[in-house]
């Protein structure tokens, strides 16, 4: 029975070496399956020998920043998933600095700060950036102004002013912008402050088209600004606690929008239903 188990989990092993090399996610079907607990640090020496490796997901594996110094011959890898992968900290990603290749990384709930974010200023071709729920604060996000080909920005849960997000209007690319979600630290709880010079840096964006607030006290009244940005189709309100049942009349008005999350808010069930009769073309999420 004992030696049946161990060949099964070394198969497993295997397996999952082989899905990686080959740039696909074991982790398709959700981390429930635990996929990604199977890689030890040692085993990326072996991805990293591969030629065709292109995209690695690690996302919620148990490796520590030595198994990034493993990886670090693998400079021609566009893509790195390593959310929720908690040992994962700035010395790691200083491994990877010369990955110059790479147009997305995921650094969501690792253990990062601005360190790890000088390092991402290096990688130009960076498209995509998760560093939410991590260690980041303005001087962090101030790093990553030179990355003129940014489009997907992931901060949310990290110590970042209304006079850091200053550094947004920089970013003249960015499709979708994601501030949402509070995190709790030794040092208190984290979350990204949104007042209304923080929204007069996002609606300074033309190009933003999704928007995720998620759990952030924004007001009606900052709804409505961003509902002047041109392109926008996507809007996460979900779990804000400010907003009252007015934010539907300017939502209603907002014809460009395609999709809108308004679940656990406090507005009430009748004025929802009749955002809903007056918009049956715009996707509603809504209730507690």
């Amino acid at each position: 029975m004992g030696r049946t188990l161990d060949r099964s989990v070394n198969h497993m092993q295997s397996l999952v070496k082989c899905i990686l090399v080959c740039g696909l996610s074991l982790c398709a079907a959700g981390p429930a399956l635990g996929a990604n607990d199977w890689i030890a640090d040692e085993d990326l020496a072996d991805m990293a020998a591969n030629p065709k490796l292109r995209a690695v997901d690690l996302s919620h594996a148990h490796i520590s920043d030595r198994g990034l110094l493993y990886l670090r011959p693998a400079t021609r890898v566009t893509s790195l998933d390593l959310r929720w992968a908690e040992q994962i900290g700035d010395e790691g990603l200083a491994y990877l600095k010369d990955w110059r290749a790479l147009t997305s990384i995921n650094l969501h709930g690792t253990k990062i700060t601005d360190t790890a974010t000088t390092y991402l200023a290096n990688m130009a071709e960076l498209a995509a950036v998760d560093v939410g729920f991590a260690r980041v604060t303005d001087a962090g996000l101030s790093f990553l102004m030179r990355l003129k080909n940014l489009q997907t920005l992931v901060i949310g849960g990290n110590r970042i002013t209304s006079t850091g997000l200053q550094s947004l209007r920089t970013f003249a690319a960015l499709v979708t912008l994601d501030l949402g979600g509070q995190q709790r630290t030794d040092s208190g709880l984290w979350s990204v402050q949104v007042d209304d010079d923080a929204i007069a840096a996002i609606t300074s964006l033309p190009k933003l088209r999704k928007i995720r607030l998620f759990a952030l006290p924004i007001t009606d009244a900052q709804v409505a600004r961003l509902l002047t940005l041109p392109a926008l189709e996507q809007l996460d309100l979900s779990g804000c606690p400010a907003l009252t049942d007015a934010v539907l009349d300017v939502l209603s008005a907002a014809k460009g929008l395609r999709w809108l999350n308004l679940a656990g808010t406090k507005l009430s069930i009748q004025a929802v239903e009749r955002f809903r009769q007056k918009r049956p073309d715009l996707e509603l999420i809504a209730g507690p």
